[in-house]
């Protein structure tokens, strides 16, 4: 009977909310700063790994080159 004339305090109810949903968005903060350096990251990769391609998928350095190469051995 005592518990059921206990007032409902909706004061500390609602700091304890509060309270977990900070801890929430703290949390959710962390873990989109851990992608956001996770994408930098791939971006730093991939430029540092850039070359550049031609329409079939060879690196176009090789393709530039073989011209030359071809050329110099006619000369021969």
């Amino acid at each position: 009977m005592e518990a059921d004339n206990r007032q409902f305090d909706g004061k500390l109810f609602l700091k304890d909310v509060n309270r977990k949903l900070n801890d929430r968005l703290a949390e959710i903060q962390k873990d989109l700063n851990q992608g956001l350096k996770e994408i930098e990251n791939m971006h730093e990769y991939y430029w540092e790994n850039y070359t550049e391609m031609d329409q079939y998928g060879y690196e176009d350095y090789d393709n530039q080159q073989a011209p030359l190469t071809a050329g110099k051995c006619k000369q021969r």
